[in-house]
């Protein structure tokens, strides 16, 4: 068994910014009535993105504006201007590096490098003063500390490389390489924080309810994820994970049920394009634009996903029918998912080769739900002490990492 210890400052009442407010009910009163969570989650990811112009930076983009970041601190460090937990992105330490905080005024110093870097390549002429000011505003209601006045750096890059625009699979070695130490491993120490990290995103697009931020949801996802790893606490003392074994997690089916919404946000993303011959027996919308699913129950019956985000049914048709999501012909293996059950476990059917999923509905937030619900900051205190474990698990190809 791994004991766990978590420490939180209590924040509640936290409010956002009244540009941080207006999206939250523009995202609610449009994306609400999704009845799938991971759905959901997607939809809003995507708005957010837009909304704060990073569907125009790349990763190669973001790191290298992290790279000139790192050398004004390192500038500011050498001068004895930063404070001593600002100091610690310079520590020989890695998990004191990752323990690293930003004052607002240096978190504005990240931003204004790297809307500077967006502008320059841009070809649009657009408000990059309001988005770097919302952006600053968004994280702060997500990941502030009131009393330091501060955001983890570490938090500041899951947040920009999760909206970045580059496939999932981009992001995870991304997110490998950062949080990995110089041999190479991923410390278990490190995990419930890069949980954390990502559910308190979620949590500022409203979606807390629908998939928990608490500390002890993220206990239950950590779980989660050395479930998927099988791990075992009667085998032999094992701190870390490998590279591919985090990846894997992310990327290589079945992911957990916590982080199943990513892969799910990432095909909302590539099948925006996507344009399917075929009118939707819904709407009646020809051609059926984005994903399109298709009954195995009903004969050629198949909704938009704007039909079936919403459960729409017909005369033969019924939400409980099993739909087969369908994307463009360039797409990975199509998934079976069930219209009534929310998309989060998937298996692995090795007769069929289909991903199937079932799993117990999560409940349909209907009312808006502005503010935080549950406490806004976990600790950066967090600590694990792991105890007796193995993994078991097959590595992906070393390709995956380069």
């Amino acid at each position: 068994m791994i004991e766990t210890t978590y420490k939180i400052p209590i924040t509640d009442g936290f409010s956002p910014s009244p540009s941080v407010a207006s999206f939250q009910r523009y995202i609610l009163a449009t994306h609400n009535k999704v009845q799938f969570p991971n759905y959901r989650a997607a939809f809003k990811l995507n708005e957010l993105r837009e909304r704060t112009f990073l569907n125009q930076l790349d990763i190669h983009g973001f790191a290298t504006v992290w790279q000139n970041f790192e050398e004004e601190m390192e500038r500011l460090f050498n001068l004895k201007q930063l404070s001593p937990s600002e100091s610690l992105l310079f520590s020989s330490s890695f998990t004191e590096r990752q323990e690293a905080e930003l004052s607002y005024s240096n978190v504005n110093l990240f931003l204004r490098k790297a809307y500077k870097h967006i502008q320059e390549r841009s070809m649009q002429d657009l408000n990059f003063v309001e988005a770097k000011q919302f952006l600053f505003d968004f994280l702060i209601y997500c990941f502030d500390r009131p009393v330091e006045h501060s955001v983890r750096a570490s938090s500041l890059q899951t947040l920009m490389v999760l909206l970045c625009a580059n496939k999932l699979v981009d992001r995870a070695r991304y997110f490998c390489r950062s949080l990995s130490t110089s041999d190479g491993r991923i410390l278990l120490d490190v995990l419930p924080f890069f949980l954390c990290d990502l559910f308190q995103i979620l949590d500022g697009l409203g979606e807390g309810p629908s998939f928990g931020s608490s500390l002890a949801d993220i206990e239950k996802f950590r779980l989660q994820c050395l479930g998927r790893l099988a791990l075992h606490a009667k085998c032999s003392d094992r701190e870390w994970i490998s590279q591919n074994e985090f990846l894997s997690l992310v990327i290589q089916e079945p992911v957990p049920d916590c982080l199943e919404w990513l892969s799910v946000w990432d095909r909302v993303d590539r099948s925006k394009k996507d344009r399917h011959r075929i009118k939707c027996s819904g709407c009646r919308q020809t051609p059926i634009v984005g994903l399109r699913f298709k009954c195995t129950n009903c004969r050629n019956y198949n909704l938009c996903q704007s039909c079936f985000m919403v459960r729409r049914t017909t005369s033969n048709h019924r939400p409980n029918h099993i739909m087969k999501e369908k994307q463009g012909k360039k797409a990975p293996k199509n998934s079976l998912i069930n219209s009534k059950l929310v998309c989060t476990n998937s298996s692995l059917d090795e007769t069929n080769k289909q991903r199937t999923v079932t799993e117990n509905p999560q409940p349909h937030v209907s009312t808006p739900i502005i503010g935080p619900t549950l406490s806004r900051t976990v600790s950066r205190s967090l600590s694990l002490t792991p105890s007796s474990s193995q993994f078991s698990v097959h590595s992906l190809p070393n390709s995956v990492l380069t």
